[in-house]
């Protein structure tokens, strides 16, 4: 006597089911966020953050650059244009660089400097019209050669420390002593780099 009930029949398929598209979540623009962009939550939390730290950057500089204005032919008509609007006033910066003098560089005290130590630069710079957020202050350090030249030279951003009279400022930073040997450095000014399409531009780089 058989198991197998009456109302049984035996089946075997002779033709294949048509192919399925992959869901979204396996392919695509889904896929590559989340296999990229949040294959964990820590990575999501750093994307989040990411993406909220590169907006906040755009939507202070973005408008800043967007409204700037190449054509003025002082500070005063520049800032009558712009009219309270936010925006760079290029053509004063352009105008007014080459009054830019670096008066003095010293550091402030020589006690650390040996391998390990640091020391700290302080820049006397006249700006003249300009203002401290218009230009980057740095001291330019490194290896000396055969020829009395930094080579491979590494760069410090030196902060805004005081204004003082008649349009000069004084800038300072920490310059850290990573190994033996000749080493230099310098100070240079540079237009801020988020105002300033070409900022390495040798015209407008201003040397101690």
């Amino acid at each position: 006597m058989s198991d197998t009930h009456s109302e049984s029949v035996a089946f075997v398929r002779d033709t294949f089911i048509p192919e399925q598209p992959a869901p979204s979540s396996a392919t695509g623009v889904v896929k590559w966020l989340q296999d990229n962009l949040f294959p964990t939550w820590l990575n999501g939390l750093l994307t989040v953050v990411s993406i909220f730290v590169i907006y906040k950057l755009l939507a202070s500089t973005m408008p800043w650059m967007l409204n700037g204005l190449w054509n003025t032919e002082s500070l005063a008509a520049c800032r009558e244009v712009l009219d309270g609007t936010t925006g760079a006033c290029f053509s004063v910066i352009t105008e007014r660089w080459n009054q830019i003098q670096i008066l003095g560089v010293k550091p402030e005290s020589v006690e650390g400097a040996s391998v390990g130590g640091q020391i700290e630069i302080s820049a006397e710079v006249n700006l003249n019209a300009l203002q401290p957020g218009d230009v980057d202050v740095e001291i330019f350090y490194g290896s000396i050669n055969d020829h009395g030249i930094i080579s491979e030279g590494d760069i410090i951003r030196m902060n805004h420390k005081e204004n003082r009279n008649n349009g000069t400022h004084l800038f300072t930073g920490t310059l850290p002593f990573k190994a033996s040997g000749r080493h230099g450095y310098t100070v240079r000014v540079l237009p801020t780099m988020a105002r300033q399409s070409t900022p390495h531009e040798l015209a407008l780089i201003h040397w101690a």
